[in-house]
């Protein structure tokens, strides 16, 4: 028997995403990060500040190969999930921006913004963002 606090769930509407955080080819790993509130979190972090529980439900033991299959259920929180271009990122925002979407597709089945992927960029690859950043401050700095 569940004690009753189980049975009276938060009345938001619960989400649950599924995805393998399998690698890809060139060793490029899976990277993922519960936004919320225009802050990114990491796994552990998003559960602390109960924003998300991990469960993992299935495991590919393959070596360096190895994966974990993730269920993943939020309320108020989104999932990112994404991993780096195969030719490495491009050094226009817009082109690593619409990468992340359309990555976080395909892993989640989940539409997000170009400002929660710009959220996740930031803070899953800061010295990727830093570049880019520094790319547009030259060009805003040309007469």
């Amino acid at each position: 028997m569940f004690p009753i606090s189980l049975l009276n769930q938060n009345k938001l509407v619960m989400k649950k995403i599924t995805f393998n955080d399998e690698m890809g080819t060139r060793e490029r790993k899976c990277r993922f990060s519960v936004i919320h509130n225009s802050k990114s979190y990491s796994k552990e972090d998003a559960e602390n500040n109960n924003l998300a529980v991990f469960k993992r439900i299935g495991y590919n033991s393959n070596g360096k190969w190895s994966s974990t299959t993730w269920e993943v259920s939020l309320n108020s929180a989104t999932l990112v999930v994404c991993m780096r271009p195969f030719d490495g990122w491009s050094d226009k925002l817009s082109d690593c921006l619409e990468h992340i979407v359309s990555t976080n597709r395909d892993y989640t089945k989940e539409e997000i913004n170009q400002e929660t992927a710009l959220q996740f960029f930031s803070s899953v690859y800061p010295n990727t963002y830093k570049k880019i950043c520094e790319i547009a401050e030259l060009e805003n700095k040309l007469i």
